[in-house]
């Protein structure tokens, strides 16, 4: 047998090769890069926030596919009775929405529906106008979006760029995409929504941050869908995954 001889050692034929790091699908938002990291605070921050906050932040986790920090109880009964009291129409169907997008079951009544319907119609805020919209589709409110109504949408789109108003962008294009609308982003306009959600998350206003994250999965989503009984699914197609074989541990060597 012959002597071992470091001077005839090819260091290559020993080394194992390393698979290739996945990089994330999309440079702009990623779930496991910018919000997986981040449960552990996201939790924490709950008790900081209401009861329906906390609905929604929970819903925006099961919305993008990871496990939600909070559940609510089947019966939200009183928490929808004072928003009903208060006249908060908007937040109750806010709340609709995170629920059904929980499994948790909520409905609203035929004047809670003409109450959301009378807002998108009577307010100035465009904003409201926009949100209200996109609830009556969520919630699959027989709603008129009529060339009007997509005026008022493309207006509010485009006030929220001229003012570099980010976080509003981001919401206004995420419920246009819920109307029908195909979101439209510079590279730019991405990475200025990306550093306002990091500069959130910075500031610990993990609502916002959370808010922020909804909407750029609902953009980036490959289909968005609203079931037959309302609520909101995002669907992502996987990539193909060009790294088809599987790095093999070179045969040891005998000396």
């Amino acid at each position: 047998m012959p002597k071992f001889n470091p001077d005839n050692l090819n260091i290559h034929e020993l080394a194992i090769e390393e698979p290739e790091k996945k990089e994330p699908q999309n440079k702009y938002f990623d779930v496991e890069r910018d919000v997986l990291p981040h449960q552990d605070i996201i939790r924490e921050s709950l008790k900081r926030h209401t009861v329906d906050e906390r609905v929604n932040i929970a819903a925006t986790e099961m919305l993008i596919g990871l496990h939600p920090s909070f559940v609510p109880k089947n019966d939200m009964v009183e928490i929808m009775r004072i928003l009903r009291s208060n006249k908060t129409f908007t937040k109750l169907a806010a709340l609709n929405i995170d629920q059904k997008i929980l499994g948790v079951k909520s409905e609203l009544n035929w004047s809670d529906m003409a109450e959301i319907k009378n807002t998108r119609r009577n307010t100035d805020s465009l904003s409201l106008f926009v949100w209200t919209a996109a609830c009556e589709a969520i919630l699959r409110i027989d709603h008129e979006f009529d060339a009007n109504d997509q005026k008022i949408l493309e207006k509010a789109i485009n006030r929220f760029r001229e003012n570099k108003q980010w976080d509003e962008l981001a919401y206004g294009l995420s419920f246009g995409r819920i109307l029908g609308r195909s979101p439209d982003l510079s590279e730019q306009e991405m990475e200025n929504i990306k550093e306002e959600r990091e500069s959130l998350f910075q500031e610990r206003k993990i609502f916002s941050f959370m808010r922020i994250a909804r909407a750029e999965a609902i953009i980036y989503a490959d289909e968005v869908r609203i079931p037959e009984g309302g609520g909101l699914e995002l669907i992502n197609h996987k990539k193909e995954n060009l790294q088809t074989e599987v790095p093999q541990i070179p045969e040891q060597k005998q000396f």
